[in-house]
């Protein structure tokens, strides 16, 4: 059973915590809004930014912070092994926390929001929103992980992207829209995917594709590699395929695609890449979670 939190006074609309700098630019975006707004432990921004918002409330007591507020945000991912996540100060903080001071929040907002949260919600009715399961959201945070992908490749290699080999594993919704960026450049785009339907859609839109038991042949030639599948997918004999001058951009989360202990010994260089939006374009991202907050914000 969870206990109940402290009894303060609400005050604020929405508590902000953790995350990146997207909740850092949400925060202040729905303080413009005209929304009361308290923050505990968000990543500050530079002072180019800083000068040009009203600065929101903030707080270095997490418990009191979430007993005052109506509604919560947090950031995305919400939590990993049962801590929620943030890199500025206070953070990380254990899931626990919000379960012990947050019983009399409204909405839980986050994404990727762990089942413990949602049964959480459910015991006190609490709303839980994921911004992963909004459809719209999905396709919007892809278009801004690809762009960042292709910024993060531009910086990563000495050598022009332009007229390059280039890999894409996967063609989901991160894949498809990568793969169509990056044929637009032009590159020499290369999709690798299980289902024989999709490799079909991919070369209508002129590019190669070739099965997972192909890969293995097409790997000597790719200098830039881009995971989007959330599974192991180059083992052993993958590594072997790989050129020496080639880098794996792995944007899946999870386990990650590569055998990385065997990627380290043949000196194979992997660029792990989470939250690309919260480092690219985290005021676009912030833009798009207020876009679903605000109306449960707006009805209260």
């Amino acid at each position: 059973m969870v206990k109940r939190g402290l009894r303060v006074k609400k005050k604020y609309d929405i508590l902000i915590a953790g995350g990146d700098l997207r909740l850092s630019f949400l925060a202040r975006i729905l303080r413009t809004h005209g929304f009361e707004v308290i923050c505990f432990g968000t990543e500050p921004l530079g002072r180019d930014q800083t000068d040009r918002w009203e600065k929101p409330t903030e707080t270095g007591k997490f418990e009191e912070a979430v007993a005052s507020a109506k509604h919560y945000c947090g950031g995305i991912p919400f939590a990993k092994g049962g801590m929620l996540c943030g890199n500025a100060e206070g953070f990380p903080k254990a899931l626990s926390w919000l379960y012990v001071h947050g019983n009399a929040l409204k909405t839980v907002f986050g994404g990727g929001l762990p089942e413990e949260t949602v049964e959480f919600g459910s015991q006190f009715g609490i709303r839980c929103v994921d911004f992963m399961e909004n459809e719209s959201f999905v396709v919007d945070n892809a278009v801004l992980t690809c762009e960042g992908a292709i910024a993060e490749a531009l910086r990563e290699q000495p050598f022009a992207l332009h007229g390059a080999h280039v890999l894409v594993l996967g063609y989901g919704r991160c894949g498809k829209l990568l793969a169509e960026k990056l044929r637009t450049w032009p590159t020499r785009v290369t999709v690798c995917e299980r289902d024989p339907v999709w490799r079909s859609y991919a070369r209508a839109f002129g590019m190669d594709a070739v099965s997972m038991e192909e890969l293995a042949d097409i790997l000597p030639e790719q200098k830039y590699v881009f995971n989007t599948i959330p599974a192991p997918v180059l083992g052993e004999e993958e590594l072997d395929a790989v050129a020496s001058d080639a880098v794996i951009f792995d944007l899946a989360s999870g386990c990650g695609c590569t055998d990385r202990e065997a990627a380290r010994k043949k000196g194979i260089r992997i660029r792990p890449l989470p939250g690309l939006p919260g480092r690219y374009a985290p005021m676009t991202a912030a833009e798009r979670m207020a876009e679903i907050i605000e109306p449960y914000l707006s009805v209260e």
